[in-house]
């Protein structure tokens, strides 16, 4: 049921691993945002003036 409706279910032993796999979950799917919206949208930068 929960992958119809798109939520991930995790799991683990040790809390600490659990919240690594949370991380990395998160982390993935900020770079397929990224990835998707990239053509579209202006991501911060830092710039160096060069005289």
């Amino acid at each position: 049921m929960a992958d119809s409706v798109g939520v991930r279910i995790f799991q683990a032993d040790i809390i600490y691993h659990l919240f690594d796999k949370f991380t990395a979950y998160r982390e993935e799917l900020k770079q397929k945002k990224r990835e998707e919206f990239k053509s579209v949208a202006v991501f911060p930068c830092k710039l160096k003036y060069l005289n």
